[in-house]
């Protein structure tokens, strides 16, 4: 495993949306789970506060959505693509006409939209639950005199 003491001086960036660690398959316009892939062999770099140095990875299959969403969370990560990945971002950026981090915030809220459907309120009386707990607490939360 690689090692470095100090950031990369040119071309690193710090990761703020998990978005940045996928692309779009052929043909889609929307990062919904179905729709996109790992940006496979990507450098990025994790920051270890125990050894104070930066560890040099590539994406790869065994990395999970879980481990790159809490690296990404937390602050740890740092983008490092070589030359190749760097060409394809910026192809990527062209063909959208928005700024970098615009298109990334933009992928970010389709993956989450994504996920919102998935868990959100199906009709089952959910209000009305809600309500009547926030009731009973309201209750216990009265003063007697």
């Amino acid at each position: 495993m690689i090692t470095h003491d100090t950031l990369p001086p040119n071309g690193c960036w710090k990761a703020k949306y998990p978005s940045e660690f996928y692309r779009l398959l052929p043909r889609k316009r929307q990062m919904y789970r179905d729709n996109r892939e790992y940006r496979h062999g990507i450098r990025y770099l994790i920051w270890s506060s125990y050894a104070r140095c930066w560890y040099e990875r590539h994406l790869s299959q065994a990395d999970t959505e879980e481990n790159i969403e809490y690296y990404v969370h937390r602050g740890m990560v740092w983008l490092w693509p070589d030359e190749e990945h760097q060409q394809e971002i910026r192809e990527e950026v062209e063909r959208s006409g928005l700024t970098y981090w615009k298109l990334r915030w933009r992928q970010h809220n389709e993956m989450l939209w994504e996920e919102h459907k998935e868990k959100a309120n199906d009709g089952n009386g959910y209000r009305y639950w809600l309500d009547y707990r926030r009731a009973q607490i309201d209750k216990l939360k009265i003063k007697k005199k």
